[in-house]
C-alpha cells in the first residue's frame, strides 16, 4: 500500500484491473481504490474483474464496496475453445502478442507508463508492467 500511496500522491488508484483469477483478492480491492464519485464532476473509481475465477467471488461486506461509489465491471470474453484457438495462432506464429503494446515498463516506472498511456490513449492499445 505504501508504494501505491507514493505513486498516487496518497490518492490511491483510479482504476483497478484484477486479472489474477484468485477470488480471495476481490474483497480487498476497495482498499486500493481512491475515494470519490460523490460530486457531479467526479465519476469515482473503477474496478474491472478480468480474471477467470474457479470459485465464487465475494463482494462482502457490501458497505465497503458501496461507500466507494465505484463502477464495477467484469468481462467473460472467452467462449469454450477460444483460448485454445488463440494459443494455436500463437504457436503457428500467426499472432504476436507483442503487437498489442509498445514497451515493457518496470513496475517502479508505473506512474510514467500511465502518464504515457493517458497522453497517447488513441495511439496506444496496452502498456505492459513487469513485476
Amino acid at each position: 500500500m505504501e508504494k501505491l500511496l507514493s505513486y498516487t500522491d496518497n490518492k490511491k488508484a483510479d482504476v483497478i484491473i484484477e486479472c489474477s483469477g484468485n477470488p480471495d483478492v476481490i474483497p480487498g480491492l476497495p482498499d486500493f481504490l481512491r475515494d470519490g464519485g460523490w460530486g457531479q464532476s467526479d465519476e469515482g473509481g473503477r474496478i474491472h474483474l478480468q480474471g477467470d475465477y474457479p470459485r465464487p467471488a465475494s463482494f462482502i461486506p457490501y458497505q465497503r464496496w458501496f461507500v466507494k461509489n465505484a463502477t464495477v465491471s467484469m468481462t467473460c470474453a472467452l467462449r469454450p475453445g477460444i483460448k485454445e484457438k488463440v494459443l494455436a495462432l500463437i504457436s503457428q506464429k500467426k499472432f504476436d502478442a507483442r503487437s498489442l503494446y509498445n514497451k515493457v515498463y518496470n513496475i517502479n516506472d508505473a506512474p510514467q507508463a500511465y502518464k504515457y498511456l493517458e497522453k497517447n490513449r488513441y495511439d496506444t492499445l496496452k502498456i505492459l508492467l513487469e513485476w
